[in-house]
């Protein structure tokens, strides 16, 4: 009986372990896809401000 009691808390605790390690991944999975949004954000604020910049620049050779 005691045997049984110590086989089943093990599992849970191996349950626990797994459950944890996926709460983990999708935990990293959401800050990298939050880093990913913001370096496209950079870029397109880089863009934007070269657009700008090369308007700029137009407007000076006219």
């Amino acid at each position: 009986m005691i045997y049984l009691l110590y086989v089943i808390m093990r599992v849970v605790y191996l349950l626990d372990i797994i459950l944890h390690m996926q709460k983990i991944d999708k935990i990293k999975n959401g800050i990298f896809l939050m880093i990913q949004k913001l370096l496209k954000l950079i870029k397109l604020k880089k863009q934007q401000h070269l657009f700008f910049i090369l308007q700029l620049y137009s407007i000076d050779c006219y």
